[in-house]
Parts: C-alpha cells; sequence; structure tokens
C-alpha cells in the first residue's frame, strides 16, 4: 500500500527502493540458536544449554529448569545482523514485563560472558546467515543486569 503512495508522490523514490535489498529479511522472522557454555572458549559441541530465540515474535519467553526450579525469562527489541544479535532480556518473566530487564548482545565469532557475572558464556550457532552485515561502527545497546529497556517493540 505505501509503495502505491509513493508511486503517486514521487516515482524516483519508488524506483530507488526497489533497488534496496529488504531488511530485516522475511520481516524479520527465523529462529536464532545461542549456545551457553562454562568456560570462555565456547568450543562447539560443548554446550551447556542451547535456547532458539523465534525473532518474529515481539516478545519470546522460555522456561529452562536449574538446581531443581524452573525459571522463566522473555526477550525482545532484536536487532538482528549476519553475526550478532541484540536484544533485550527479562528474568523471570514470559511476558517482557519485568522492571529490571537486561539489553543484551551475541556474536557468531565471539564467545561473550552473560552479564549476571557468573561462569556462563554465550555465542550465536545459527540463524543469523542470511541477515545484512551490521552498518560500520553499529554497536548493540548494552546494560548493566536490570538496567535495561522497559519498552516491548517488535524486531527491527
Amino acid at each position: 500500500m505505501m509503495k502505491y503512495y509513493f508511486i503517486l508522490v514521487n516515482i524516483l523514490f519508488f524506483i530507488s527502493c526497489e533497488e534496496v535489498p529488504e531488511y530485516p529479511p522475511s520481516s524479520c522472522t527465523g529462529m536464532i540458536e545461542i549456545g551457553f557454555y562454562d568456560s570462555p572458549d565456547c568450543t562447539a559441541g560443548q554446550e551447556v544449554n542451547t535456547l532458539v530465540f523465534d525473532i518474529s515474535q515481539t516478545c519470546f519467553g522460555w522456561e529452562r529448569s536449574a538446581q531443581g526450579s524452573i525459571h522463566q525469562n522473555s526477550a525482545t527489541n532484536f536487532i538482528v545482523y549476519k553475526d550478532q544479535v541484540c536484544y533485550t532480556q527479562h528474568v523471570g518473566s514470559l511476558f517482557c514485563n519485568t522492571n529490571a530487564p537486561t539489553d543484551k548482545e551475541s556474536f557468531t565469532d565471539t564467545c561473550l560472558q552473560e552479564p549476571t557475572g557468573q561462569a556462563l558464556y554465550a555465542r550465536i550457532l545459527s540463524g543469523t546467515e542470511n541477515f545484512p552485515d551490521a552498518p560500520s561502527g553499529f554497536s548493540c545497546a548494552v546494560s548493566a543486569t536490570g538496567q535495561g529497556t522497559k519498552e516491548v517493540n517488535p524486531c527491527h
């Protein structure tokens, strides 16, 4: 619908838009798999846990079992590029509605320690291959634990 509006207003704008590749690909759909490790080398095949985010959801919630209890988490504000993903995690909620979210990032080629300070490290395993490269100078907005973005936004 919007393209027809631009055709009426400025035909040159419409033509130049057609030459720009779609981002996010497939309207930001897909699954991003992140591996978690107990050592900072993130050796493939030695994950202590994996998580698959459905980035098509504005808020993706999941539960995990640890130390004999169930832990709820959710994530929103996904920004995905070929080698990295940015997101906001809400610990203790399946609905992205805590007052203490944490803005996080993960990479395909870098093993990062989780911001909680515990000996848990993360790296992207798959799902970002078909996204564009990050713009020059781009970096995720990361925060201290509990100091992240409170708004809930769809993938962009």
